[in-house]
């Protein structure tokens, strides 16, 4: 787990950006057939106070994790993920989730080495986030999404963030700067399509997917979406209808599909016209 206050310009790591959010999807966090928002609060929950009930740092770690790691390593999607059970709730509020052995969170004391991983990977990982994302990309979501749930989802999903960010850029005449992604009016527009991650109409909830993936037999495959069943041509909008784990039984859905995504990506791009007049 990295910890960094976020730089008025851009976060230079995803993990832990600021005191109100948090992603721990690399810790196994959304590796679960039910990755639900209430599914995922009980889990960390149950974590959480189970690992205080044993003394935290102080206790019988060996013992919290004989009786923890079955029960988070449950109903997984890719057996391929281990998912820590020292992942939980850090705080009191569950406003950030992460690792309950981390210096940061014990004075210093870096218990990282009693973990399945160990303290060398966790210390030195990572995830492809931190390469791919542009500087405005990181902040476009660090300062979109407000929290842990929502934002683990989103930094996590590079295709989603990417294309919109593609298709905005295209008919903005440039990736919009630093200065305007900060205008309030372009942040709810951010925030507004971010939330689409958990709220999208068309998302497949019978098929055991995260964001893109489809698992199967314990591995996984890219989905996709059958458009010559539905009579039409590939969506210019496919990236984004994949990510948003998109299921589509008329071709009246893809319309709708694509009418919302079209709505958001003008509001985002209408908002960035603004703010750019604003900065000027």
């Amino acid at each position: 787990m990295k910890t960094r206050t976020i730089h008025p310009a851009s976060p230079e790591v995803l993990c832990q950006p600021d005191p109100g959010k948090s992603c721990g999807a690399c810790c196994g966090l959304y590796n679960h057939g039910d990755n639900s928002r209430p599914a995922l609060v009980e889990r960390l929950r149950r974590a959480t106070e189970a690992f205080r009930s044993a003394g935290g740092i102080e206790g019988n770690l060996d013992e919290y994790s004989h009786a923890m790691r079955p029960l988070m390593n449950d109903d997984k999607l890719c057996e391929e993920v281990f998912n820590c059970e020292f992942l939980g709730f850090l705080g009191g509020r569950e406003l950030r989730v992460g690792c309950m052995i981390h210096p940061a969170e014990n004075q210093g004391m870096d218990l990282r080495g009693r973990s399945f991983y160990g303290k060398g990977l966790c210390q030195g990982h990572l995830c492809p986030s931190h390469e791919k994302f542009s500087p405005g990309e990181k902040l476009a979501v660090v300062t979109g999404v407000s929290d842990w749930y929502l934002y683990g989802l989103v930094i996590s999903d590079i295709d989603l963030v990417k294309e919109f960010f593609l298709q905005a850029s295209s008919r903005f005449g440039e990736a919009p700067g630093i200065s305007i992604l900060l205008m309030p009016g372009v942040r709810r527009a951010l925030a507004a399509f971010f939330r689409l991650k958990e709220d999208w109409p068309f998302r497949d909830r019978g098929a055991p997917r995260l964001g893109k993936y489809l698992f199967l037999d314990g591995g996984y495959v890219e989905s996709e979406i059958d458009y010559e069943a539905l009579g039409l041509p590939r969506s210019r909008f496919h990236r984004l209808l994949v990510s948003l784990e998109t299921c589509l039984g008329a071709a009246g859905e893809l319309a709708e599909a694509e009418r919302i995504v079209e709505r958001h990506i003008e509001d985002f791009v209408s908002a960035c016209a603004s703010g750019s007049l604003a900065v000027e």
